[in-house]
């Protein structure tokens, strides 16, 4: 293609792209050559770059030098910054002046495209005794094979007394001739400020075939830009919203780097001075966790930035000794995140066995903590309203094992986790607990112990997480408890346990005279999202869980228990799990005692689902009035439906009453109708009153259920376990 038609081709491109506005372009150069901009193969390129740090006119508030000057520009160099910041203005006579105009746009008091260069130049001089520099002066500076640092030149607006883009688009021929005619375009980037779409376009035009890039200094929105043919935006600090630290008019980069546009921003500085520049550390930390997403970062001290930046990249490798376990806990007090332990993909890793003697070592953590399958022992004697490795914790921990004695006192309310205390939003992976916690409940409102968390709130996952310690308690105060998680406090908030296996021994000795909530899972879920959705909507699940302690009651409080789960207020589903443990009931006054292998209680309303689990274990308890235990299940509330499918059990099962049936080896009693068991297989024992009774083909279907309360159910395909 010869270069009449390139130049005919490219011309009717830029008129497509006027149909759209109906804005005129001007009239293009005849240039020699078409590139597309970016490396010119032809022409001298710079030397390696490792940063996309822009020294703001040149750097001059952090060196001293004045703005836009030589003495500025090899300071920038000096550093090995990407770019070097400089305002450019087109004289009279058609020279490209490096200067920073004023309030007026003039400089030495001259209006730059109504006065000549030497005019200008003759009406003052730079405070420390510099001629104002030339575009031409600058570039024979900076083409240099050794030196990595470009040009980024602004073509100024022109807004004074009205807004004027001739100048502007002068300017913009005019710089493009000049990097032409040097063979400058690697050493060269643009910025356009976007006041107005015609000097923009045309100095995109422009830059396009003179082989530049060229960025528009504007807020215009992503799709605007992608309208109007731009790639390349640059971004005022003060504008980007969030923990960029700006004002919000700008949201976020997301919907620009979506739409395959290059985002700039300017300025990130250490200090106040500049009304474009962001300084406070939150921002500082934003801009060291997006620098990879900035084709650029502008600032007015870039020897700063620069160490600010690789800082925030270098790799820690994680905690090796017991003194930088320390550190670590020490640095939560003010830094959450614990940024400064995190390597460079954000993960604090545990590279060591450490100990720690306080209830809580570590208070507060939002982020990824992986202990590399070490050991974190606690051991504590004492009072305590937290305790557990982590007090707060949100995002995400995983291959970390806690190990220890704690003889606690609870006071206030008392939460306790084994990995954390309080969970927002967390994810538990293969995480497991050994701890053997004592605890007494006098001197608390309220009590919450959890083998891997106490309390969590909002969506939270657990996979393959384990308990194998024990968990001991006493007092008159009611108790939530669970081997894994005591309770979720959110209303609507979703619990997930994905292979989590627990053989911690539970002894309960507590007298509250209010409902205890024990499972060897988990206590007692909050949320009250009840309806299932059609089987889409489970706010509880257990898939692949397993029990397999020694659950002992001792003391004479009301208690709600499961082997799996005590209570569920949500919609739930309990698939392809497990109880081999024992449940029992040594409480010979005992009273108000409600439990099962899967789940104790169903709360009113509540959808629920029990699929493919098997209870090979034991359940008993001594005579007592509202003593009522299931295999499967425990007790539902009013208008609760369950559907229980495809489960087994080879159960030993054990109520003390001579006036009523409260056994049953499916199910204790179920207080509404609608309940459906299907596919089902018992075998086992029962001792009720005294009497020993093996379950067979012809009594089964007097002892899948108790007989107390007990409503209709929807029964198929249910059978003896052969």
């Amino acid at each position: 293609m010869n270069m009449k038609v390139k130049y005919l081709t490219f011309l009717a491109a830029s008129l497509l792209l006027l149909g759209c506005d109906g804005e005129k372009r001007p009239s293009q150069p005849d240039w020699s050559q078409f590139p597309k901009p970016g490396e010119q193969e032809s022409a001298m390129k710079p030397a390696p770059c490792d940063n996309k740090i822009v020294a703001h006119r040149f750097g001059a508030r952090e060196c001293g030098a004045p703005d836009n000057s030589v003495e500025g520009l090899r300071y920038a160099m000096s550093l090995g910054v990407y770019g070097a910041e400089c305002d450019a203005y087109v004289t009279k006579d058609n020279e490209v002046i490096i200067a920073h105009a004023n309030g007026v746009c003039e400089v030495n008091g001259r209006v730059p495209y109504k006065t000549n260069l030497a005019d200008i130049r003759a009406a003052g001089k730079l405070s420390n005794g510099e001629t104002l520099p030339t575009l031409d002066e600058l570039l024979d500076i900076v083409m240099d094979e050794k030196n990595p640092t470009r040009l980024v030149v602004d073509i100024k607006r022109i807004d004074y007394p009205t807004n004027n883009p001739e100048p502007v688009i002068n300017c913009a021929k005019r710089i493009c001739e000049i990097v032409k005619e040097k063979k400058a375009e690697n050493f060269v980037l643009l910025l356009c400020t976007g006041f107005d779409n015609n000097a923009m376009k045309s100095a995109w035009d422009y830059a396009q075939q003179a082989g530049l890039e060229i960025a528009m200094n504007t807020s215009k929105p992503a799709d605007e830009m992608i309208r109007l043919g731009f790639n390349w935006v640059n971004l005022a600090a003060t504008q980007i919203g969030g923990d960029a630290g700006g004002s919000g008019y700008v949201p976020s980069i997301t919907p620009y780097l979506e739409a395959g546009i290059n985002v700039s921003v300017y300025n990130l500085d250490k200090q106040a001075g500049d009304g474009n520049a962001v300084y406070s550390s939150k921002a500082v930390k934003w801009y060291q966790s997006n620098y990879a997403l900035l084709k650029t970062l502008c600032t007015n001290y870039p020897a700063w930035l620069k160490e600010v930046i690789q800082s925030g990249s270098v790799k820690y490798d994680g905690i090796s000794t017991q003194e930088e376990f320390d550190s670590f806990a020490s640095s939560l007090v003010s830094d959450p995140t614990g940024s400064a332990f995190a390597d460079a993909s954000g993960v604090v890793n545990l590279r060591a066995d450490v100990t720690a003697s306080s209830a809580c070592p570590l208070k507060e953590f939002k982020g990824i903590f992986d202990g590399n399958n070490h050991t974190v022992t606690i051991n504590y004697d004492g009072a305590a309203s937290v305790a557990g490795l982590f007090g707060s914790f949100q995002g995400t921990v995983r291959n970390v094992k806690v190990a220890g004695v704690m003889n606690m006192t609870a006071s206030d309310s008392y939460i306790f986790g084994g990995i954390a205390a309080n969970a927002d939003n967390a994810s538990f992976e293969n995480c497991v607990s050994s701890l053997n916690i004592h605890t007494k409940g006098e001197d608390a409102s309220s009590v919450s112990i959890g083998g891997i968390a106490g309390v969590s709130s909002g969506t939270t996952f657990f996979t393959s997480c384990g308990n194998t310690g024990k968990i001991s308690y006493e007092g008159a105060v009611a108790l939530t408890c669970g081997g894994i998680l005591a309770s979720n406090v959110s209303d609507g908030g979703r619990l997930t346990f994905t292979g989590c296996t627990s053989s911690c021994a539970i002894e309960y000795s507590g007298e509250s005279t209010a409902w205890n909530y024990v499972g060897g899972i988990i206590g007692k879920p909050e949320s009250k999202t009840i309806s299932s959705n059609g089987g889409q909507d489970y706010r509880l699940t257990l898939d692949k869980c397993s029990y397999s302690g020694e659950f002992k009651v001792l003391g004479g409080g009301k208690i709600r228990a499961g082997m799996l789960a005590a209570f569920s207020k949500a919609s739930f589903q309990i698939k392809d799990c497990a109880a081999s443990g024992s449940l029992v009931n040594e409480n010979s006054t005992k009273r108000d005692f409600v439990a099962a292998a899967m789940i104790g209680f169903i709360e009113k309303n509540v959808e629920g689902l029990i699929s493919g689990c098997e209870f090979s274990g034991k359940v008993e308890s001594c005579a007592g009035s509202n003593n009522y235990i299931g295999g499967i299940m425990g007790n539902t509330a009013d208008n609760s439906i369950v559907v229980c499918e495809n489960c087994k059990t080879t159960s030993s099962s054990f109520v003390g009453s001579d006036s009523i049936k409260s056994i049953g080896m499916i199910a204790a009693r179920l207080k509404t109708a609608g309940c459906t068991i299907k596919d089902c297989r018992v075998a086992g024992s029962v001792n009720n009153a005294g009497t020993r009774i093996t379950i067979t083909k012809d009594n089964l279907e007097d002892w899948m259920f108790s007989g107390s309360g007990t409503k209709s159910v929807e029964m198929s395909g249910n059978g003896f376990n052969e």
